[in-house]
């Protein structure tokens, strides 16, 4: 049984996960109310064997959870699932930031899902706080069995001639925490709502041994913007790069694209906008090896369009190809990890209808898609969007050409499924041969989310929080997080999380 120990559970944001068998009923065993909103991923340890603490030298199944007042909570799978809703153990990180204007409602504490290193025992977390009035990122490593500060660093940009200097105060975080090569990795976009801040899309990096040694990357030199929206993150693949998608640049007016020698486009200029980038990192330096803009690009920046408003999916190599994935608000792309293709060289792309303002789904993706091959060796992308069709799912085709198939829509057409939606998880569980689809299905208007599962193999739906009231999920973020694990599944509520399991 696998671990999750990071939002979709690995590093290239496959989005499978052990703890949803099919053929089972479902039901909610209890929410937890922890006093602030879950907004990242619960995280899960299947036999974390304790070194410290009440618990030191037995193994447990934990369930991990960070909040928007920045606390850090651990749980044990089986006492909540008896109903006791008492933590193992709590961590205060310091006060949250506060303030209005956000795109996130405060407080404002941690909005990302954090990563588990079980390896040593640690876990990090970045946690946004108010310094005399300003707001200031810091970097934890906590200790998973009590909870103890390991290390602590504020994030602070030297700065470097050619690029703008990291500034907390004007940036939100809400895009997981990745893992990569001892590297502990995150990203940036506006503080701000509607893209009003003077800000830049970042990439950061710290050193898991020591979280003061700290690598920044700008996706944008020449205008402001190009932030990293996505609740995924940066994804990763086998030998290490990352892949980030950002969204509009706030300043790329008609002068800016005047300015363009012939032939030129952003992302010959730095400006990586509209784009999906691909990362490198030395010890010194993180640096863009590859990149990715429709040419569409600019149609997109002018109607906020926002192409990084959800993140990449790195797949595992399929018939000699090594593919990523992405669904922004106006279409869903499919690229070549090694040659992206920048202006335009997408393999494949299903895009909306700039004139009319209506993207691949009518009302725009704002999740991470989900991958699971299939035991007749197929491989499926799983897809949300708002309004019509909401859930589909696409087959992966090598041949003739690289291209995604169509192979069902939820329920035999489609669901109306709302704006807010969380992103596709998908739970299995050895030796069962099926596994579920799951997604939270909310709006603006009605904020109690419902939780739905639907049969990966043919969309037809198994589950539905909403059919009891015993059931009921309650008030949600936006884009609610799920975790398959264990026994159980977890999902971030407003008030803290609920866990739904099989009788």
């Amino acid at each position: 049984m696998n671990d999750c120990v990071t939002y979709h559970y690995d590093a290239a944001r496959l989005g499978r996960g052990d703890g949803a068998p099919a053929g089972l009923t479902w039901h909610k065993f209890l929410s937890v109310n922890v006093g602030a909103t879950v907004r990242g991923a619960p995280l899960f340890l299947h036999d974390h064997h304790f070194r410290h603490g009440s618990h030191a030298g037995q193994p447990h199944r934990v369930v991990y959870v960070a909040t928007s007042d920045n606390h850090v909570y651990a749980f044990l799978e089986h006492e909540l699932r008896a109903g006791s809703t008492t933590a193992l153990w709590c961590a205060f990180l310091g006060n949250p930031v506060t303030r209005a204007g956000s795109n996130i409602p405060p407080p404002l504490g941690v909005c990302s899902t954090p990563v588990l290193d079980p390896h040593h025992h640690r876990m990090f977390v970045l946690s946004y706080q108010d310094v005399a009035g300003i707001g200031t990122y810091f970097m934890f490593s906590l200790d998973l069995d009590t909870g103890a500060v390991i290390q602590k660093a504020r994030l602070h940009d030297q700065g470097e001639a050619g690029r703008p200097t990291f500034d907390g105060d004007t940036v939100d975080q809400r895009g997981a925490l990745n893992l990569v090569d001892g590297r502990i990795v995150a990203t940036f976009a506006d503080f701000l709502g509607y893209d009003a801040g003077p800000y830049h899309g970042w990439v950061v990096s710290c050193d898991a041994n020591n979280v003061h040694h700290q690598l920044y990357l700008s996706v944008t030199k020449n205008v402001l913007g190009g932030g990293c929206w996505g609740s995924g993150g940066a994804a990763a693949a086998d030998d290490g790069s990352l892949y980030v998608g950002t969204g509009n640049a706030t300043t790329a007016d008609a002068p800016y694209w005047a300015a363009l020698p012939p032939g030129t486009h952003p992302g010959d200029r730095g400006d990586f906008f509209e784009a999906v980038v691909r990362i490198g990192s030395s010890h010194h330096k993180l640096h863009v090896l590859d990149w990715y803009q429709p040419t569409n690009a600019r149609q997109q920046n002018d109607a906020d369009l926002d192409f990084g408003s959800s993140s990449p999916l790195v797949l595992p190599e399929i018939g000699g190809r090594k593919l990523v994935v992405i669904s922004a608000k106006f279409g869903i792309y499919l690229l070549d990890q090694t040659h992206m293709g920048h202006w335009g060289g997408e393999l494949w792309k299903a895009e909306g209808n700039i004139a009319t303002g209506t993207g691949f789904f009518p009302e725009e993706s704002h999740s991470s898609p989900a991958y699971l091959h299939t035991p007749a060796g197929d491989h499926l992308l799983y897809f949300v969007g708002g309004g019509m069709p909401g859930l589909i799912a696409f087959k992966v085709v090598i041949s003739p050409a690289v291209s995604l198939q169509e192979v069902w829509r939820a329920n035999g057409g489609g669901i109306n499924c709302g704006n807010t939606h969380g992103s596709p998880t998908i739970g299995s569980m050895h030796p069962h041969p099926f596994a579920l689809v799951w997604i939270v299905d909310c709006r603006d208007s009605t904020p109690t989310g419902v939780l739905r599962a639907f049969n990966a193999m043919d969309g037809i739906e198994v589950f539905n929080s909403g059919a009891a009231p015993s059931d009921d999920l309650g008030p949600v973020p936006h884009y609610p997080p799920i975790t398959c694990a264990g026994k159980s599944v977890f999902v971030g509520t407003t008030h803290g999380f609920a866990c739904y399991g099989a009788q």
